[in-house]
């Protein structure tokens, strides 16, 4: 075989060389053909579809309706965000999911700001949308500036919004998909869910969790269900970034941001003000005894629902957690709850003499501090008069340390009679006690100007942990039953000792 001239060498060197211009020249014009979800493990080549490194690749085939992606900064979510809507517009069957598309169809993008459109998101879906698929294969006939409206060639269209608009402009038209950047409120969740019943749309959230999410951590930090799915993203999970630019921009941040920003965790579970409670310690299927008695606590509000819980004493002075109540009402529904309340806890206990409540308090901070409410009116006279007696609670922040004792024991130690907590919740029957407990948190964990990030706790959702808070301070006594005048007898309770 004769050895190729130099001229058929030239010839392959140039029709090589216009194959990859031509290629490049094409991954410019359809990137979206060219996409490669994030992988570590398979880097720069394409991931396979059975791959389980890639939560990028694991986003895209997820069949959930209601996806978040909980992502470090430059871990590649708002790519991965647009990616699959771009994905969703341009193709018949989504090339990850194998889902056939719907077309025509209305998407919506939405974010924090429209400061952030023009100069981020605008550009962002320029780049991956190829011109060819947009009517008229030109940005000029394709979008409306004025309604922030794109059309495409197959019939899809597309709007985008953002969160600083009245909530309303989010509940006006039937959508299939909805890409939500960033914290996105809950309000806007709600219209978003309600704009996709219709069409039995989908909706993801791509989310840096930092500077309080409240809603988000109620309804769904890690949940795993077949219409809701979550991820958590790191930084490190995205191989297009330098360790060296990584290592510089979090050198910056304080350890608690610099954990949310690189790891997409939430920056509440850094300040949770209860780190010591566990549920595989404090949850308890004990059953208080008859004869323990019970005090209660009343979080009033004027313009929301009032909190209260009732805790049990036993013989050894541990608490136990053992109902809750929440009712927005007059105080005459509220003295009629609470009583009905009560009268299910002795049918809940069942047995000998019922010991009941000893001492009740209560927070009117919040009602006390309401500028439309007459400073005369008194709800502790008003209770009085229904017949509960009140007194007035303890907001001292030093409950908190005296709740921490009592959850606290020595790890280092088995839990046995002499290194157990004190303070225990009943199974099932406190559920809004616990999740208060285990989400109330300092306000705000960052901290740049070496200010104590633990000097205040956040409103949000902790008025069940501060009827907790407001019992335990008192420091509330077993107090023995000494005289059972009448033991089985009905209608006798026994006498008590009072200390």
């Amino acid at each position: 075989m004769q050895p190729p001239d130099s001229e058929d060498v030239a010839y392959i060197k140039r029709s090589l060389a216009k194959a990859l211009a031509e290629k490049e020249k094409d991954a410019q014009e359809n990137r979206i053909r060219y996409y490669l979800p994030a992988c570590t493990s398979h880097f720069p080549k394409k991931c396979p579809q059975d791959c389980t490194s890639s939560k990028h690749l694991s986003f895209h085939q997820s069949l959930a309706r209601n996806r978040f992606v909980f992502g470090g900064n430059s871990s590649g979510k708002t790519v991965l965000g647009l990616t699959e809507m771009v994905l969703r517009m341009c193709f018949a069957k989504h090339p990850y999911s194998q889902i056939q598309l719907p077309h025509p169809a209305f998407h919506r993008i939405e974010f924090e700001s429209f400061r952030n459109w023009e100069s981020y998101y605008l550009p962002l879906l320029k780049e991956w949308i190829p011109k060819k698929m947009i009517v008229g294969e030109n940005w000029t006939d394709a979008y409306n500036v004025k309604y922030n409206l794109l059309r495409l060639k197959n019939g899809d269209s597309s709007d985008a919004l953002s969160y600083d608009m009245q909530v309303d402009k989010f509940e006006s038209a039937t959508i299939h998909d909805i890409w939500a950047d960033e914290k996105m409120p809950e309000e806007i969740y709600d219209a978003n869910l309600s704009r996709l019943l219709r069409t039995n749309g989908y909706l993801w959230n791509t989310v840096t969790p930092i500077n309080g999410m409240p809603w988000i951590m109620t309804r769904v930090w890690g949940v795993d269900t077949p219409d809701t799915k979550t991820w958590v993203v790191d930084m490190d999970e995205n191989p297009y970034i330098s360790k060296e630019a990584k290592d510089r921009v979090l050198s910056q941040m304080s350890p608690e941001e610099r954990e949310a920003r690189k790891s997409g965790r939430p920056m509440q579970f850094q300040g949770i003000v209860y780190p010591e409670i566990q549920e595989s310690i404090h949850i308890t299927e004990a059953k208080p005894a008859p004869f323990w008695p019970l005090y209660f606590c009343l979080d009033a509000h004027p313009r929301k629902a009032a909190s209260g819980c009732w805790i049990a004493i036993d013989p050894g002075e541990a608490a136990y957690v053992i109902d809750e109540m929440e009712l927005k009402g007059t105080p005459k529904e509220l003295v009629a709850h609470i009583l009905h309340k009560e009268f299910e806890i002795r049918r809940w206990i069942g047995g000998g003499p019922f010991r009941g409540v000893q001492k009740r308090w209560i927070d009117l901070s919040a009602i006390t501090e309401d500028s439309d409410i007459n400073m005369n009116y008194s709800l502790l006279s008003e209770f009085s008069k229904l017949g509960l007696s009140f007194s007035k609670a303890n907001r001292s922040s030093l409950g908190y340390t005296t709740v921490k004792n009592y959850l606290s024991y020595d790890k280092t130690k088995p839990i046995g009679p002499l290194n157990k907590p004190m303070l225990y919740f009943c199974k099932g029957r406190v559920p809004k006690t616990w999740f208060s407990m285990t989400h109330i948190l300092y306000d705000e964990y960052k901290n740049r100007q070496g200010k104590d990030p633990k000097e205040k706790v956040k409103d949000w959702g902790k008025d069940p942990a501060d009827c907790v808070r407001y019992i335990l301070i008192e420091k509330p006594r077993y107090q023995p039953l000494i005289k059972p005048v009448g033991y089985g007898t009905p209608g006798m309770e026994g006498t008590y000792v009072n200390r």
